[in-house]
């Protein structure tokens, strides 16, 4: 990476690679196929971020939206990635609606 403190494109591209052959392998698409594209993996990447310059993101953007964890997940660890992907709003919510509830006392409920 550059030392100028900024995850550009051109950087950030050996590793969205590298995660996608991942997604080919786990699966198990065929060889020719593109599995997730890299204007689609930027975007998201951008959506999630909302960087000062577009996709562009500084140490200060990523520490102003809050997702620096998610945004590295997604760059370096697909199944911590995958597991924030598939997550339950529904449950993430009941969760904060009753933390004096043990998972029993929600399923009895």
């Amino acid at each position: 990476l550059m030392a100028d403190g900024v995850y550009s494109p051109w950087e950030l591209e050996p590793f969205y690679k590298e995660q996608n052959s991942r997604v080919i392998a786990f699966c198990g698409e065929e060889a020719d196929s593109p599995g997730i594209l890299f204007t689609d993996w930027l975007c998201q990447l951008n959506d999630m971020i909302h960087p000062a310059k577009e996709a562009n993101f500084t140490l200060e953007d990523l520490n102003r939206c809050g997702l620096a964890s998610l945004f590295f997940d997604m760059i370096f660890d697909l199944n911590r990635f995958a597991t924030y992907e598939d997550r339950d709003p529904d449950r993430i919510a009941l969760l904060r609606e009753t933390p004096h509830m043990t998972d029993w006392d929600r399923w009895a409920a």
